[in-house]
């Protein structure tokens, strides 16, 4: 009995867990676009250097490596991640108002991908949590 109320918690847990993800990337996705938006404003009435910009409008979860900058958030998927460098990797070689545009591109990309997020999360996250408790107590059928 032990072993079937371990096999039933760990499915359960995992479709929590797997719920909670979803969640999670769609909010830290929507904490990207307002730092984007706020880097806009920065740019467009400020005189701060990059890294400091980039301090000041991630709350320091940009981390800076030997390729240039990157985004310290677990929840972000990779492809978030290489869109955010991309982005990072076009900043300080133009004027501000080129600047301001190409953020503003690269926000508008990050609000496509936080929509389709959102509506994944609103899709699957329900279904997640529901299905590992169905599943756990399917296998522990299975072995009675």
């Amino acid at each position: 009995i032990g072993g079937l109320l371990l096999v039933f918690s760990a499915s359960s847990l995992l479709g929590f867990y797997k719920s909670n993800q979803l969640i999670k990337r769609s909010k830290s996705l929507n904490e990207v676009c307002v730092s984007l938006e706020k880097l806009m404003g920065l740019i467009k009435y400020g005189t701060a250097d990059l890294e400091q910009l980039l301090n000041l409008c991630f709350d320091n979860s940009v981390r800076k490596t030997q390729k240039g900058y990157t985004l310290n958030d677990e929840r972000l998927c990779k492809e978030d991640k290489l869109l955010f460098e991309k982005m990072i990797t076009r900043m300080g070689v133009s004027n501000k108002e080129s600047e301001i545009r190409n953020i503003s591109l690269y926000n508008t990309l990050f609000q496509k991908r936080l929509k389709e997020a959102e509506d994944k999360a609103e899709r699957l996250a329900r279904l997640y949590s529901s299905l590992g408790p169905l599943i756990g107590a399917s296998i522990c059928i299975f072995f009675i």
